[in-house]
């Protein structure tokens, strides 16, 4: 349990020092592409996505 603890430290710390941008190919992706609007409606489809992934993994069956 550790090791999971510290892992969500680093990855926290690691967020808010980039203002919630490090880490994500994702964001890289819509946010550079200024001239392509759709990418980042794209990507906010995949953020949703995987966010209900991840939140059903914490919910029992």
């Amino acid at each position: 349990m550790e090791a999971v603890d510290a892992f969500f430290v680093l990855w926290r710390d690691r967020l808010v020092e980039s203002d919630f941008r490090a880490g994500s190919p994702i964001v890289a992706v819509a946010e550079t592409n200024e001239d392509a609007p759709q990418l980042a409606r794209s990507a906010a489809g995949v953020v949703t996505r995987r966010q209900e992934a991840l939140a059903a993994l914490f919910v029992p069956d």
